[in-house]
């Protein structure tokens, strides 16, 4: 009988197991240093100056290109963020970004990806407050 078991993402931000898979468990992450940090990819058009760093406090968004209560969240989002937040969307499934991208973007909107090394499972969006690489609250929608 074979068994089957994904990789899991640990709080040191290493993938424990052999799985193409991991599953991510973000409540598990609050109070934390934020784990996925080695994993994001945000393409070179945005300067490492003014992109995710860690630094400071962000509002983190890990989204996938096709899901609809994603792009409902951005709707809402860019509707009332006045609060001057940096907003970083990370797009999981490794899909172009780019609609998203174009009809959200601005100056405080960052878009990348999770690194496509593995397949990543998470409830999508899953929204992260990280304040100097900490995670101190997370929410899904």
């Amino acid at each position: 009988m074979v068994t089957y078991k994904p990789a899991l993402l640990r709080i040191d931000g290493q993938i424990e197991g052999d799985s193409e898979a991991v599953i991510l468990y973000p409540q598990e992450w609050i109070g934390k240093q934020f784990p996925l940090q080695g994993y994001i990819d945000i393409p070179i058009d945005i300067p490492t100056s003014t992109g995710y760093t860690g630094v400071g406090k962000w509002m983190l968004i890990l989204y996938r290109a096709d899901c609809t209560r994603c792009e409902k969240h951005f709707v809402e989002l860019k509707r009332r963020n006045d609060s001057g937040v940096n907003i970083v969307c990370l797009e999981i499934d490794g899909l172009s970004q780019n609609a998203l991208r174009n009809r959200f973007g601005d100056g405080k909107w960052y878009w990348g990806s999770l690194k496509s090394v593995k397949k990543w499972f998470v409830e999508t969006p899953t929204i992260l407050t990280i304040e100097d690489g900490s995670v101190k609250s997370v929410k899904t929608e």
